[in-house]
This record gives structure tokens, C-alpha cells and sequence, in this order.
């Protein structure tokens, strides 16, 4: 439980709970049976179970260790994305176009490329629904503005979890949980290898396959014998990634000339992984150059 643990991680005592506040309240209306000493259901004279109110979130030593898991693992701001999507404007006035390599000043706004204005235009900007997209899309690059220039590109995820043992960040901007964006925004800070020498390509037949679910659909005049489809096998998602290494590497490079390949050429409305495609594209072309350097 929780009194058994040390808390930490915020300055506020407040905030230092492993789950958030409404999961570790008493719950009126969840009720459970009493239960004695030997496990057994206690009734009352009338031969009903004794009912008692229960508390909705109880995290074992498990749930802890996983969050502590959690909380102990960094990330960082996918620079190669950002650079493909953003401009970065300095202090200075300076906008980047080659990426943060020639950063010489203080970061002092990130906005979209004209190029990818299309897929976060939300319509008329008078309604509440863009305000708040636009808010939160303004936030989100002001973190990711924070994290690079005052925390050297690293940051954790402050986790917690809920009366179903679901764990949950309390912040779900720049997280797993977040939008396809904030997704795309983010990658592990420490980087492994993608096998256990240089002959094992295991890890990098996943990253075939994880292109591969995101680029399912998609039409292109790049393509060979077609696009990638559904309910593919393992291996069957590998070899079409393969045969088309060529034509993904050619979108990540230049993805401004695939926008409709890529999702990006309109408004996106609902659930999407557009953002995501591109990221994924943008690191199996980063891998291969690696390999063959």
C-alpha cells in the first residue's frame, strides 16, 4: 500500500499520492462483503453478507514497482521530427531549416511549417472546439520549447494509477497517452541496440513491421506491386517493407511532396496516426543510413 512507500517526485505533499485523488477517496456507492480474519464472508442476522465500503484504489507492491518502472524510464523530443515539421525561430530572429545542428541562440518559437498547415487547420477559429486545440497544441510546443532550451532534452513522466490497476500519466502532454502529435513529439531518451550483434536484424524487423501498420492503406505511385495491406504476416509486413525501402526513405526525406501519402494534405478530424507515420518513416530512414555508414 501506500503508507508503506516513500513518497517523492513533487515539492507539494499534496501531489505525492500514487493514484490520483478521486481513486484513493473512499467510494460510497462501492461496496464489497466484510470479510473476518478467516477470509470468510461475515453476514449479518439475517443472513446477508455484511457490506462495507471500500477503498477504490489500493496499489500492491507490484503496481508500485511497475510505476516506479515507469517514472524511472526518460524521454526526449524527437529532434528529427520536429525539424521536419516545425520552424524553429531563435531569439535572434534566425529560423533553423537544417535541423537544431546550427542552433547558436535561445529557441524563442516553434510553428508549423507552411507546408503542414493543412492538418491543423480545425475550421473556423472563432469555435471553441479549435481554441481548444489550438491552446493545446500551442502548450504542447511550449514544453517541448522548455525541454530542450532548460532540461538538456530529457524529461520523465509522472505516473499514477487508477482503481483498475490501469497506470496513467498525470500529464498527458508529450505522453504515450497523449494525441498523435504528442506521440509523434516524443521517443525513449536511451537508445538500444536493435539486436544482439550486428547480424541479429530482430529489432529492426519490428520497426518493419511498426511502419508497416502505419503505412496500411496508403496510396502511392511509389509503391511496388501495391500498397501495403491488412492482416499481413510478420513476415509478409517485413518483406513488403523491404521492397519498398526505397519509396518510404524518399517520403521521409521529402515528406512535403507525399502530404496525401502521408495523411497530412487536409484537416484531420478524430482519432489519427498521421503524425506517427511520418515519425516512424523518419527513423527507419535514420536506421538505414546509420547501417550503411
Amino acid at each position: 500500500g501506500e503508507e508503506g512507500n516513500i513518497a517523492g517526485g513533487f515539492l507539494e505533499q499534496k501531489n505525492r499520492k500514487i493514484a490520483t485523488g478521486s481513486n484513493m477517496s473512499e467510494y460510497d456507492r462501492f461496496e464489497v462483503p466484510m470479510r473476518g480474519s478467516d477470509g470468510e464472508v461475515v453476514k449479518d442476522d439475517d443472513g446477508e453478507a455484511r457490506k462495507v465500503s471500500s477503498r477504490r484504489c489500493n496499489p500492491n507492491a507490484v503496481i508500485i514497482q511497475a510505476l516506479n518502472a515507469l517514472q524511472e524510464t526518460q524521454w526526449e523530443v524527437n529532434l528529427d521530427f520536429l525539424s521536419k515539421v516545425f520552424d524553429i525561430e531563435l531569439d535572434n530572429g534566425e529560423i533553423l531549416t537544417g535541423g537544431l545542428s546550427g542552433k547558436r541562440d535561445r529557441i524563442n518559437r516553434i510553428a508549423p511549417k507552411g507546408s503542414f498547415s493543412a492538418p491543423f487547420d480545425q475550421g473556423d477559429h472563432e469555435t471553441q472546439v479549435f481554441q481548444r486545440i489550438e491552446g493545446e497544441r500551442k502548450k504542447t510546443l511550449e514544453y517541448v520549447r522548455r525541454i530542450i532550451e532548460h532540461n538538456a532534452n530529457v524529461f520523465w513522466q509522472s505516473w499514477a494509477c487508477d482503481f483498475r490497476g490501469r497506470l496513467l500519466p498525470r500529464c498527458t502532454l508529450l505522453s504515450p497517452h497523449g494525441n498523435d502529435l504528442q506521440k509523434a513529439l516524443i521517443r525513449f531518451k536511451h537508445w538500444k541496440p536493435l539486436g544482439k550483434d550486428k547480424d541479429d536484424a530482430t529489432g529492426f524487423g519490428w520497426l518493419q513491421v511498426y511502419v508497416h501498420n502505419l503505412i496500411e492503406g496508403s496510396e502511392s505511385d511509389l509503391w511496388r506491386d501495391g500498397p501495403a495491406k491488412k492482416k499481413q504476416t510478420f513476415e509478409e509486413r517485413r518483406e513488403w517493407v523491404n521492397e519498398n525501402a526505397g519509396a518510404l526513405r524518399e517520403i521521409a526525406s521529402r515528406p512535403t511532396e507525399h502530404l496525401k501519402t502521408l495523411g497530412l494534405d487536409a484537416p484531420r478530424y478524430g482519432r489519427r496516426d498521421d503524425f506517427q507515420r511520418l515519425a516512424a518513416l523518419i527513423e527507419l530512414d535514420r536506421v538505414l543510413t546509420e547501417f550503411e555508414s
